[in-house]
C-alpha cells in the first residue's frame, strides 16, 4: 500500500499537466490574437495569458524533477540559470492536508545543475540549452508583462491609441512564440518523464490530453487551435496506452483526493451568489 505522502504527490503530478496545458491551450490558440484585431484591451489580455502559460511550463519542468516548485514568479528564473538556490513551497499545503507534520514538509532546494543532470540522465537532448531558453523566456516575459499592464492602464480611457496598440500587437505575437517554445519544452520533459512510469499512468495522461484538453479546445476555440496544441503535446500523445483499467483506477483516485477541495470552493462560491441575490431583492 502506498503511503499517503506518495499518493498525494503522485496525484498532484498526474493532474498538474491538466492545469498547465489547460492554460496553454487558452494562451496559444490562434484565435486569441486573430480576434484581437486593433483592440488594445484584447491584446493586453493575450500577452498576460501567454505570460502565465510560460510560468506554468517552467513550474512543470521543475515539478517533474522535485515533485514540487516555488510559487514566486520572481524566483522561477533563478531555478534555471543557477543564479541562486530557490526553495520549493507549493506541495507543502497538500502534504499538510494529508496529515504530514509541518517539520516534515520542508521544501527542496532547486539547483539548475541538478536539473540538467536529471534531464541528461533521462536522455533528453540538449537539456542545458532547453533550460536556458526557459530562464530567458521567464525574465523577458515577466518584465514586459508588468509594463504591459501598466501601459494598458494609461490608455484605458483613450480611444484608438494607434501607437501603443501596435506595440501591444508586437508584444502579444512575441509572447506567443515564447509560450509555444516553453510549452513544447515542458511537454517533451513531461513525456520523457512519463516513459519511466507505469502503463496505467501513461494511458491516463494520454486520455486526459485527448478528452480534457484537445476536445474542449476544438469546441471552444477552433480546429486550428486544436492542431497547434496537439503538435505541442505530440510526445505525450505517443505514450503507452495499453492499460485502460489502470488509467480508470488512477482517474477515480485522483477525483476523490486531489479535487475534493473543489467541492468546498464551489459551495462557498454558491453561498456568496445566494447572498448577492438576496441583497438585490
Amino acid at each position: 500500500m502506498q503511503s499517503c505522502h506518495h499518493l498525494v504527490e503522485r496525484t498532484a503530478l498526474l493532474n498538474y499537466v491538466i492545469v498547465t496545458y489547460g492554460r496553454i491551450a487558452d494562451a496559444t490558440g490562434a484565435d486569441t490574437l486573430e480576434n484581437a484585431k486593433n483592440s488594445s484591451a484584447r491584446l493586453n489580455w493575450a500577452a498576460t495569458s501567454l505570460y502565465y502559460s510560460i510560468v506554468h511550463s517552467a513550474r512543470l519542468v521543475i515539478f517533474l524533477v522535485y515533485g514540487d516548485f516555488p510559487t514566486s514568479h520572481a524566483k522561477l528564473p533563478k531555478c534555471f540559470d543557477g543564479t541562486a538556490l530557490v526553495t520549493t513551497n507549493w506541495l507543502s499545503r497538500f502534504l499538510g492536508e494529508a496529515g504530514l507534520p509541518s517539520d516534515k514538509r520542508t521544501g527542496a532546494e532547486v539547483n539548475s545543475e541538478q536539473m540538467v543532470l536529471f534531464w541528461t540522465r533521462m536522455e533528453m537532448a540538449d537539456s542545458v540549452r532547453a533550460l536556458q531558453k526557459i530562464a530567458t523566456a521567464l525574465r523577458c516575459s515577466k518584465e514586459l508583462r508588468n509594463e504591459n499592464n501598466y501601459e494598458s492602464l494609461l490608455i484605458a480611457h483613450e480611444y484608438r491609441h494607434t501607437g501603443l496598440t501596435g506595440l501591444f500587437a508586437r508584444l502579444a505575437t512575441a509572447m506567443r512564440t515564447l509560450a509555444n517554445k516553453t510549452a513544447s519544452i515542458g511537454a517533451h520533459c513531461f513525456a520523457t518523464y512519463m516513459t519511466t512510469r507505469t502503463a496505467g499512468e501513461q494511458t491516463f495522461i494520454v486520455r486526459y490530453c485527448r478528452k480534457r484538453i484537445l476536445e474542449p479546445i476544438r469546441e471552444w476555440h477552433s480546429e486550428a487551435a486544436q492542431r497547434e496544441v496537439q503538435t505541442i503535446l505530440g510526445d505525450m500523445l505517443r505514450l503507452n496506452t495499453t492499460d485502460e483499467a489502470g488509467a480508470d483506477q488512477i482517474d477515480v483516485v485522483t477525483s476523490r483526493t486531489y479535487f475534493n477541495e473543489k467541492d468546498g470552493l464551489l459551495s462557498d462560491f454558491q453561498s456568496k451568489i445566494i447572498a448577492l441575490e438576496r441583497s438585490v431583492t
